[in-house]
């Protein structure tokens, strides 16, 4: 259930197919670019809540996008 077969009978799992998924269709380029709009993210002369909907697109867009690695504390 949670693998397919691709071209020659090749075992695709999830993690594989994510990676060739996100190459294709938001390159890294893309994404480094979206995160440094992330963090240079600024209210200006935005509305609070116009403010608020950049931010929350932007922090779902790279949370499903970007592979984040967890530091332990």
């Amino acid at each position: 259930a949670n693998q397919r077969l691709g071209a020659g009978g090749a075992v695709i799992t999830w993690a594989r197919f994510k990676r060739e998924f996100l190459t294709k269709y938001f390159p890294a380029d893309e994404r480094n670019r979206k995160v440094i709009e992330f963090m240079e993210l600024k209210q200006g002369s935005m509305y609070v809540s116009e403010y608020a909907a950049k931010f929350e697109e932007l922090c779902i867009l790279l949370l499903t996008t970007t592979p984040w690695k967890r530091k332990k504390i």
